[in-house]
Formats: structure tokens, sequence, C-alpha cells
């Protein structure tokens, strides 16, 4: 060993090469927003949510491929609904509650002016550029009172108000919270280009028990 290596190089701690070990077997997270995009814009959006360690705490699908949902399976699509109560220029989409998982399409709406009421319409009546397509943009400076919602924001209360309703209902049952969450860290979201893959996602939900056995039951690969 050189003198160097243990006098007249400074006093400094031994490198920890198993912690070093430890970093590189870390899988990095992977960022799933779009950069610069506006997530607060009008437009529809398809978000997914998992259960903790992937849990299935809503159900099970039986053989014939239906959802058996648990008693608080049931209470999920309740508080889906109640987005649209807290948040009064979001609408709800379609939704479906899997054993472990949720999808779920937001759609963020134009408020009319800046004193007005915010525009609510029947989804087939909503024109492209209204709710689906929008385009890459830099976030704008809000111009009306009630700017809408950020996707993240609307996505961490309906986490956050289903979390408070989960420890509620084991407390009623006198079940302890394994891992004391509900949810998975994130989320991920699709932003809908289109009326045409609006059509395909809302299908996509809906058949979603059947296809989560299938090997290409992946959203990219069912809107090829």
């Amino acid at each position: 060993l050189l003198a160097t290596d243990y006098a007249g190089a400074g006093l400094r701690a031994r490198p920890n090469r198993k912690n070093d070990i430890i970093k590189i077997m870390q899988p990095k997270r992977k960022k799933l927003r779009l950069e610069n995009y506006d997530y607060s814009a009008p437009g529809a959006y398809f978000v997914t949510i998992c259960c903790h360690r992937r849990r299935p705490v809503f159900g099970e699908i039986n053989v014939s491929g239906e959802i058996v949902l648990t008693e608080f399976g049931t209470q999920i699509k309740h508080w889906y609904n109640k987005i649209s109560d807290k948040f009064l220029s979001v609408e709800c989409d379609q939704f479906i509650c899997m054993p472990d998982h949720v999808h779920m399409i937001i759609k963020i709406l134009q408020p009319i002016n800046e004193s007005g009421p915010t525009q609510r319409s029947a989804p087939t009546n909503l024109l492209a550029t209204d709710c689906v397509g929008a385009g890459l943009r830099a976030r704008p400076v809000p111009d009306f009172i009630q700017s809408p919602p950020h996707l993240f924001k609307i996505v961490q209360w309906f986490k956050s108000i289903t979390t408070n309703a989960y420890f509620k209902y084991l407390a009623k049952i006198n079940s302890p919270a394994d891992t004391g969450k509900l949810w998975q860290r994130g989320y991920y979201e699709h932003v809908i280009r289109n009326e045409i893959e609006l059509g395909k996602i809302r299908e996509y939900i809906v058949n979603n028990p059947f296809l989560e056995h299938k090997d290409d039951h992946d959203l990219q690969d069912y809107l090829q």
C-alpha cells in the first residue's frame, strides 16, 4: 500500500462500497409527466393509480372475467364521482375499479369567462379542441378568477380521500393496516389526443377485466 493511501491525502471517510452497489442496483424512477406540458389545460386525461405493493384490496376477477368487489371496493367509484363536486371545472367520464388498481378518465373543462360558470356538457357534445388533443404548451398565467386545477391536485385529492375512507373501513371491521398505505407513490397518466383515442380508451377501460391476463393488455398496445 502507498503512503498516500493513508497519510498526506487529507482526512476522509473510507467509501462505502456496499452503498454504492445498492445505488447501482436501485431502478431510477421514470419521469411520467410530459415536459413543459400544462396539466391544468382543458382536455381529457387517462389516469391509472395502483394499490401499494399491488395488493388486491378492492376485490378479485372470477373465472368468468367479472370483477367481484370487496365492501370497500364498492366505495371507490363513489369517490371518483365526487371529483366533479370538489372541482367545479372537472367532469368525470369512464371509470373502473380493478382488484389492485383503478383506471379513469378525467376531463378538465374550459370556463366560459371570468364571471360565468364552467361549461359542462355531455362527452359526445364536446368539441375536440375543448376537451381532447390539447397541444403541448408552456404553463400559462391564469387570467380568470377560478383557474382549472392541475391534474396532480385532482389525483392527490382522490388518493387522500380514499385513503382516509380506507382507514375508517379498517377501523370499522377491526382490521389493522398492514402497510399504512393504500396507494403506490405517483400515478400513470396519458393525455388523450383526439375523439378517436377517447373512444378507444373508454373501450379499454370497460374491457379491462377481460384484458387483465392477456399479453397485449397494455394501453399503448390497445391503441395501436
